[in-house]
């Protein structure tokens, strides 16, 4: 479907419904703006589902990245719903019940899903639902019933600091890609980025001799963060090569992509995820990490080291300081000697 004027115009009559009553017009102050379209490559080609993310980008300021999730859990759905044309497949989001929702859920635990990816696909489904009440398009949410199941507390997955020397060590740098890759997994674990942050990164971002690279975080919020020598020596010497001119001489994206393959795109999360798990096996002995191990790496070794827990928060860009508080039951024993040390009523008397 074409996306142009897509918010402009007034929606299908059989798509919005005001109680027994159709109506066409469209409800102030919610919609996003008609001049702006959505960017997202995830084409779910259902009316509903294009507005929600137009919302969520242009009224929530959420990130791309975020909406791209939200697009995929949609899609997921509206296929659990069955093969429809594309007007009986929008009566068939609009007209779920309860009993629906619930069948695709255990959908998800019959195939193994993860509580925490389960949990977000419902939270999709409740604010899908939710735009459609406050929209007028139905009358009552029926993901409202849907429980979330509860969120897991398992212990994050680190690397010692000496594993994660020996995980950058591993990467030949002088095979193909080798200065690409080096590049990317030294700034992750200098920067302690998200996956999303390391392939949204552009180059205009990065000062390489003031030390700081500005990230466009969860929520569009931007920081800024100190960048290791090392890692801008890696960044440097892959910025450098042949295979990056010969990428940047194809790219057509703007801005400009820090990390691009050789067809001149973003380099893909996949990507990612597919270096850190194949050189952690390399390094680790079989022991699978994900780029996710490396920011956890990234700040625990911080707290190790001494840091305080609102410095930590401020490089990892976390909303909330009881987010980074996961990382301190993983050295109470650092905690305590600095407690000790520190705290005037533990000091030792000279």
């Amino acid at each position: 479907m074409r996306r142009e004027h897509l918010l402009a115009t007034t929606p299908n009559p059989a798509f919005k419904r005001r109680g027994t009553v159709i109506t066409t017009q469209p409800v102030s102050g919610v919609e996003a703006p008609p001049q702006q379209h959505s960017p997202f490559k995830i084409h779910t080609r259902l009316l509903m589902i294009e507005k929600f993310l137009d919302y969520l980008k242009y009224n929530r300021n959420y990130s791309d990245e975020t909406i791209r999730s939200y697009a995929l859990d949609l899609r997921q759905f509206s296929d659990f719903l069955g093969k429809a044309e594309k007007e009986e497949k929008e009566k068939l989001l609009l007209t779920a019940t309860q009993l629906t929702l619930r069948a695709f859920v255990t959908s998800l635990f019959k195939q193994n899903y993860g509580k925490s990816t389960i949990r977000r696909k419902i939270s999709t489904l409740k604010s899908f639902y939710k735009y459609l009440v406050r929209n007028s398009y139905i009358d009552d949410n029926p993901a409202d019933i849907l429980i979330v199941p509860k969120k897991e507390k398992k212990l994050p997955k680190v690397l010692t600091v000496d594993g994660m020397f020996r995980l950058l060590d591993s990467v030949e740098e002088e095979e193909p890609k080798g200065k690409f890759h080096l590049a990317m997994l030294e700034l992750m674990y200098s920067c302690g980025l998200r996956v999303s942050e390391v392939r949204s990164a552009n180059i205009h971002e990065l000062d390489s001799k003031k030390g700081f690279i500005r990230i466009t975080g969860k929520g569009n919020k931007e920081r800024m963060i100190p960048v290791g020598k090392k890692a801008i020596k890696a960044v440097q010497a892959y910025l450098q090569t042949e295979e990056f001119a010969q990428a940047r001489s194809k790219s057509d994206e703007k801005p400009l992509p820090l990390f691009i393959n050789a067809k001149g795109k973003r380099v893909s999360v996949k990507y990612i995820h597919s270096l850190v798990k194949k050189q952690s096996m390399l390094s680790a002995n079989g022991t699978e990490f994900s780029p996710h191990s490396i920011r956890h790496s990234f700040a625990t070794h911080l707290l190790n080291g001494g840091a305080d827990l609102r410095s930590i928060q401020e490089m990892l860009g976390h909303s909330s300081l009881s987010t980074t508080q996961q990382y301190t039951h993983l050295n109470v024993g650092k905690l305590m000697e600095v407690y000790d040390n520190n705290h005037p009523f533990n000091k030792k008397k000279k």
